[in-house]
């Protein structure tokens, strides 16, 4: 018993050295990613460089929440150097304002070599720019020449990629743009210009290049209240989500929206990309269930009007290729819509009608009837707007309007009497009958509202009051005939009688046709 124990005691230890080697091997083959970057990539403890942001430390976060330390975990490979330095550029001019000399630019052949400080890098992580925005001068890509030169930015980004895939040609360089940050930091222009020399660089060397302006990083949200310019957690963890797939982590603060007293238009700004689905709800609290979906769709917006007033809830949903989805939910009142009265007022060949209420969006429809009374019948107009164009003729009407929703149910109504003087479109607007400053007589004068290309013909005829009461066969004592004038919108003619007495004058009015569209009378006293 006692050699069969020492024989498995023995056999467990050389099995634990056997195992223990294997794990040590199995750590030794992972990949080793080196960081080059600003104080975007330090933390406290890890960055060979003394300055780093003092939210990257253990007191705020984990060095697994940074951005590149959650993208080596999450390939499983492991830190070879951090070559971040707070505070600097990938490229160096006289009077930086860092303070520091050439040497400690990105593009620096020293800095450069300490990335193989604790081994070869299979992959280097550059995330620089941000200090250059503004500072160092963008300058002109010109490709394969300059290099060396790190006073402008195109030079010292080419020369930082050059000299990376020199010194390290079994590498996979990674680049990472900045991104947007609050507009106390310069204009956006100046992020967008930096980015893409960032861009442009990456594709002549045929390095990969993930550009962080696509990822929904926000402004206030996702950094650091102390200067809105470093990422905090969040920030981090979308720089790495958007690294591991090509779109942004679906993010959004909530649903933004305007509700015209029903008419809702929303949009949802969750981020993903163009394969990410939307899908919108209303739901109806006063009838306790959802009343319109969208269905899933590519589009983040919609439109919709809210047939009846009460309050709701607004739904939003957002669901990316991962499968991760982001929802939000708000609620909105629709106040009730009334048709309070119908205004009107009086235009040349028109008679506008207008529906004015409360709560009306422009997703209601009006239906506008009118009841002629000498005729008695209704009639529709066709406008289903909330004011239409009337052209009637003489007479008396009924005007009814009904306020509708968008799905043409009734809400309200309103009735009002009209009497219309005259008809329209064409109508005498003008008439004269006065002494004849040119010699004996009358002059009498007719004219129209509107007499398109002088096609309008005009008559001013006169009847005897006395030889009408007569019975006088012929109590029409003068016509001009059907007239057409050469220009303007007026007839003039002279008439003097042969006795006094009383006269009856008849004014009319044509269309091109011959068709009598107006005609007034008037008495007056005539001397001869």
């Amino acid at each position: 018993m006692k050699k069969i124990t020492t024989f498995l005691i023995f056999s467990s230890f050389i099995l634990s050295i056997f195992s223990f080697s294997n794990v040590q091997a199995i750590e030794d083959d992972r990949s080793i990613v080196s960081v080059m970057g600003d104080s975007l990539s330090t933390y406290n403890g890890y960055t060979r460089g003394a300055k780093y942001y003092s939210f990257y430390s253990p007191e705020h976060m984990s060095v697994s929440q940074t951005w590149w330390m959650k993208y080596i975990n999450d390939h499983s490979m492991r830190l070879g150097v951090c070559e971040a330095l707070g505070g600097s550029k990938v490229g160096w001019y006289q009077g930086d304002p860092s303070g520091y000399d050439a040497t400690k630019c990105m593009a620096s052949q020293e800095r450069i070599d300490a990335l193989n400080d604790n081994g070869t890098p299979d992959v280097i992580l550059f995330f620089g720019g941000t200090n250059d925005i503004g500072g160092t001068p963008l300058g002109n890509f010109t490709p394969g020449q300059n290099i060396g030169d790190v006073g402008t930015f195109y030079n010292a980004y080419q020369t930082a990629i050059y000299r990376m895939k020199t010194s390290y040609p079994n590498a996979k360089i990674i680049s990472i743009t900045p991104y947007y940050r609050k507009e106390i930091w310069g204009p956006q222009w100046q992020v967008d210009a930096y980015a893409d020399a960032i861009k442009t660089v990456c594709q002549y060397y045929g390095v990969e290049c993930y550009d962080l302006r696509n990822a929904n990083i926000d402004k206030t949200r996702d950094m650091c209240s102390a200067d809105y310019l470093h990422v905090n957690i969040s920030g981090n963890e979308k720089i790495t989500y958007y690294m591991e797939n090509g779109y942004a982590k679906l993010d959004a603060t909530d649903i933004d929206f305007t509700n015209s007293n029903g008419l809702i238009n929303a949009s949802y700004n969750a981020g993903g990309n163009s394969q990410t689905l939307y899908e919108f709800m209303i739901y109806d609290c006063t009838k306790s269930k959802w009343i319109w979906s969208s269905g899933y769709q590519s589009s983040n917006q919609i439109s919709y009007s809210v047939p009846n007033s009460g309050w709701y809830w607004i739904y939003a949903l957002a669901k990316n290729p991962n499968g991760d989805q982001i929802n939000h939910v708000s609620a909105f009142y629709v106040q009730p819509q009334t048709l309070n009265s119908i205004g009107y007022s009086f235009n040349s060949t028109y008679i506008q009608l207008n529906a004015q209420g409360t709560g009306i969006n422009s997703q209601n429809k009006f239906k506008w009837q009118v009841y002629n009374i000498s005729e008695q019948r209704w009639s529709t107009l066709s406008s289903t707007s909330s004011s239409v164009q009337w052209q009637p003729n003489k007479g008396s009407y009924l005007i009814n309007c009904e306020l509708l929703n968008s799905n043409s149910e009734k809400i309200s109504s309103k009735l009002i009497g009209f009497n219309v003087e005259h008809s329209y479109p064409a109508y005498i607007d003008g008439k004269y009958e006065g002494s004849n400053p040119y010699g004996r007589g009358v002059l009498l004068g007719v004219s129209s509202n509107v007499n398109p290309n002088q096609g309008y013909y005009y008559e001013i005829l006169l009847l005897d009051c006395q030889k009408y009461l007569n019975g006088n066969p012929k109590p029409w004592v003068y016509g001009t005939g059907l007239k057409k004038v050469s220009s303007g919108r007026h007839l003039w003619t002279t008439y003097a009688p042969n006795e006094n007495g009383y006269y009856w004058t008849y004014y009319r009015l044509y269309n091109e046709s011959g068709q009598l569209i107006d005609d007034h009378c008037y008495g007056a006293f005539l001397t001869k």
